[in-house]
């Protein structure tokens, strides 16, 4: 028996009719294995920082249609900021590397540095391929963790705050007065901890300590002595307290000097009567 096909010609107000030749087309189109969906993205916080001598380890996550076909997967470098150079190649699956320090592993999804160095600082793509020659990329910004350095600390008069500066990867501030933690009365910290208001002027000793995962540094502030401070203050009070008890002695003695010349030249008139 010779299968029949039965066309539909209801009509949707407003819409046009699709041809029934052109729908079997479109749906032979969306059935067809041609029609794939490979993605593929590195699964990293960017950018990534790697201690120097550790391992850098990035794994991407490769997503495919029932059917679909994985034929190579490459790993390849270039330096960050420097455009027009050729990218290097550092790993590829399946195949050999030239560099034993690079592995992949995961079918290809995972790459492996070892003994991370300076050199190896750069934008990293992983470009898969499929069986119909198509490419599929997702790249990831790798830099070196640096270490804390140049370490600087500075004040602002007009506004009385300590500021703290310095170099390197994922930086902590911490402050000290006189080696110990800035009590609240002295001042409070900003956000980031990098500037510390102070409620008024700077005395004693102040520390900035900055660290981060590969170690420490510290740079010093040195006022005047809180202690000096102190004591030039009291001497301050004691002196305009002696200032002015001399004034007050002064006018008094003044004031009864003018009321004996006035007394004598009282007596002296009624003498002349």
């Amino acid at each position: 028996m010779q299968a029949k096909c039965i066309r539909f010609s209801r009509r949707v107000p407003g819409v046009m009719a699709l041809n029934p030749t052109w729908t079997e087309v479109l749906l032979l189109a969306l059935l067809s294995p041609q029609c794939l969906c490979l993605t593929v993205y590195i699964q990293t916080r960017q950018p990534l920082h790697v201690i120097p001598g550790s391992s850098l380890v990035l794994k991407a996550q490769i997503s495919k249609k029932t059917g679909e076909q994985i034929t190579k997967v490459m790993w390849e470098r270039d330096a960050e900021n420097r455009a027009g150079l050729a990218k290097v190649r550092v790993a590829e699956f399946p195949g050999q590397n030239a560099d034993p320090r690079m592995s992949v592993d995961d079918g290809g999804a995972t790459l492996t540095v070892k003994d991370f160095r300076e050199e190896d600082c750069g934008v990293y793509t992983i470009s898969v391929m499929n069986q119909t020659n198509e490419l599929h990329n997702a790249s990831c910004l790798v830099r070196e963790y640096k270490a804390v350095s140049q370490v600087s600390t500075s004040i602002n008069m007009s506004h009385p705050s300590l500021h703290c500066e310095a170099l390197g990867t994922d930086l902590h501030f911490d402050w000290l007065h006189e080696e110990q933690t800035v009590p609240h009365e002295l001042g409070y910290l900003s956000a980031d901890n990098r500037v510390l208001y102070l409620s008024s002027g700077p005395c004693g000793h102040f520390t900035c300590v900055v660290s981060n995962s590969i170690g420490k540094d510290s740079a010093s502030f040195m006022a005047e002595s809180c202690r000096r401070q102190g004591s030039s203050t009291l001497a301050v009070t004691i002196s305009l307290t002696v200032l002015l008890i001399c004034v007050g002695i002064f006018t008094y003695y003044m004031w009864r000097r003018r009321s004996r010349l006035s007394n004598r030249a009282e007596r002296l008139h009624e003498e002349h009567l």
